[in-house]
């Protein structure tokens, strides 16, 4: 998926999400938090990139009007057991985390603990091996 067609596919999902009933409030504005997971124990990091595509995807979704809050696990160092105090500070309608294939595991974890916090919540992995599957 070229990044115009992604781009699109994005902004039209956030625009689907305000018909959806994600809360029971009653305006459309949600609140969003987007979440870069830490790198698993004992594998060799880098230092942190800047995830772009949040920052994308966060972009779109203020600009249709929503809240957004970034958490950037591997710029604040946040362990899984610090991501769940971090994220219980929180009150999101919708938890999204990105991943590489590298951080598929974390991010699945990350996932697991914002349900256990925030059961209301639609959480949601986001991953350019998950995209492949909107298509199919």
């Amino acid at each position: 998926m070229d990044f115009p067609s992604l781009f699109f596919y994005l902004e039209n999902y956030i625009i689907q999400l305000n018909v959806q009933p994600l809360t029971k409030r009653a305006n459309t504005e949600l609140k969003i938090t987007l979440v870069n997971p830490p790198y698993p124990p004992n594998v060799h990091s880098h230092p942190p990139f800047i995830p772009l595509g949040l920052a994308y995807l966060g972009a779109v979704a203020e600009k249709e009007g929503h809240e957004v809050n970034v958490i950037d696990c591997q710029a604040e160092k946040l362990t899984n057991d610090l991501f769940r105090q971090r994220i219980s500070k929180e009150n999101p309608d919708i938890i999204g985390v990105t991943a590489t294939t590298l951080l598929y595991k974390s991010s699945m974890q990350l996932i697991n603990i914002a349900k256990e916090v925030h059961p209301q919540a639609v959480t949601m992995p986001a991953a350019n091996f998950s995209l492949g599957l909107v298509n199919s």
